[in-house]
C-alpha cells in the first residue's frame, strides 16, 4: 500500500484505495526554469469500457472558488497531464480513457 507524505495525503491515499483506486508513484515534471516538481497523488482504477486517471492535489485553505482554480491552474496544466498519462502507460499499461482532477482541502472558509 502507497503511503501520504503528510496526513493529508495518507486519507487521500486511503480514500482512493477504497474507492478501488491503485495508486501509482507521481511522474517527475520539469519546470520551465529547470526543476522538477510531482504532482501530489496519482491514482488509476480499471472501470467498463477502460480506466480513469484520478490526479490529486493537496491543499490546506482557499479564500474563494475562483482563486482556488486560479492557485491550482498550474498543477493540472496540459504539460502535467502529459507526463501523468504517459507513466499511467508505462507503469500500469492501459490508456487512460478519462482524467479527473480533484483538489482536496482542509479548512475552507469560502464562498
Amino acid at each position: 500500500m502507497a503511503f501520504g507524505i503528510n496526513w493529508l495525503e495518507g486519507l487521500a491515499v486511503e480514500w482512493l484505495a477504497l474507492d478501488g483506486f491503485a495508486i501509482i508513484p507521481p511522474p517527475p515534471v520539469p519546470t520551465p526554469n529547470g526543476g522538477r516538481r510531482f504532482p501530489d497523488l496519482v491514482g488509476v482504477k480499471n472501470v467498463a469500457g477502460g480506466s480513469t486517471i484520478r490526479h490529486c492535489e493537496m491543499g490546506a485553505t482557499a479564500p474563494s472558488v475562483q482563486k482556488l482554480a486560479a492557485q491550482y491552474a498550474d498543477k493540472f496544466a496540459p504539460n502535467v497531464r502529459s507526463a501523468v498519462k504517459a507513466e499511467v502507460r508505462r507503469v500500469v499499461r492501459v490508456n487512460p480513457d478519462s482524467y479527473e482532477m480533484w483538489v482536496v482541502l482542509y479548512g475552507f472558509k469560502g464562498d
